[in-house]
């Protein structure tokens, strides 16, 4: 569950399941079951007070060549606390247009449990946002979203594979939907439109890293590549010596890199170099020279 310690987790079922009670980590396992319908019983809002006013969130609406890969966030309106998609709702798609590779929570929200079903066109998740109550008192409200601004929820990495001509629709149908106040609440959903177009000449205008976080001490590093026609990247790290660290898969245009590597473990902080390979829609294969990376954390 991606949480460091059972006292940790106890912490986050109280904070996230009301009534508080008796709760403790079972609980979240419970919720995170329930949300991919391995449970039979649905949570319930019984006994939350419902707002008046409905969560808003967007989609990207995004353009695909046939085998292109892309990552498609979904943004909220206001300061959304956890969305339950399951077991009777899902993220609905047809699957005749796309496929979903992966599924992603954006910090500081968490992925309690997921399931992708692409021969059905769906995805069911947990998403929460997990505060620290200790820090509750001291922050005072920062970290709310300011009214008019969007925040990110969720990446879904999502692959084309249908014939140029063919669109769906991400269709968000929500179980449970909670505010900032532990409200339930109804969801409006903007967007979400994908289209398959006609495979485009592989161009390429520029080869870039961007760090994540802090600019001084950043989490992570995203690769990218700017232009048309890309369909997937991979990514190669070396250290000075040349030794190849870290070698990632063929993704969608964006790679998010966290210092580790191929098996996992943390590099040391320092000077290492890269190289960024880019495959075409029609088949062409473009690299970038190699170039300098300051990993520092």
């Amino acid at each position: 569950l991606a949480l460091r310690s059972l006292a940790e987790l106890e912490g986050a079922a109280c904070d996230v399941a009301p009534p508080a009670g008796v709760v403790d980590g079972r609980d979240v396992v419970r919720i995170a079951e329930i949300a991919l319908g391995i449970a039979s019983s649905s949570m319930t809002a019984q006994g939350i007070e419902r707002s008046s006013e409905p969560l808003r969130l967007r989609w990207e609406n995004v353009n695909l060549v046939p085998g292109g890969r892309r990552v498609v966030k979904l943004y909220a309106r206001g300061n959304v606390k956890g969305l339950q998609l399951g077991p009777e709702g899902a993220i609905r798609f047809d699957p005749r247009v796309l496929r979903v590779l992966d599924v992603r929570a954006v910090a500081p929200y968490s992925l309690l449990a997921s399931r992708i079903d692409n021969a059905r066109g769906l995805l069911k998740a947990m998403l929460v946002r997990f505060d620290d109550p200790r820090q509750k008192a001291s922050t005072a409200g920062a970290g709310l979203q300011a009214p008019g601004t969007e925040t990110p929820l969720l990446e879904l990495e999502v692959e084309a594979v249908g014939p140029p001509g063919l669109q769906t629709l991400l269709r968000l149908e929500p179980d449970l939907a909670l505010d900032e106040n532990l409200r339930t609440a109804t969801v409006e959903v903007e967007g979400g439109v994908v289209r398959i177009g006609p495979a485009l000449p592989l161009r390429v205008e520029r080869f870039a890293v961007r760090p994540v976080g802090s600019e001084r001490r950043p989490e992570a590093y995203r690769f990218f590549v700017e232009g048309q026609g890309v369909r997937a990247l991979a990514v190669e790290v070396f250290d000075l010596r040349g030794r190849t660290v870290f070698r990632s898969a063929k993704v969608g245009n964006g790679f998010l890199w966290r210092g580790l590597t191929t098996e996992g473990e943390r590099l040391a902080d320092g000077v290492y170099l890269y190289v960024i390979t880019v495959y075409g829609s029609r088949g062409e294969v473009l690299r970038s020279g190699v170039r300098k990376l300051v990993l520092l954390r």
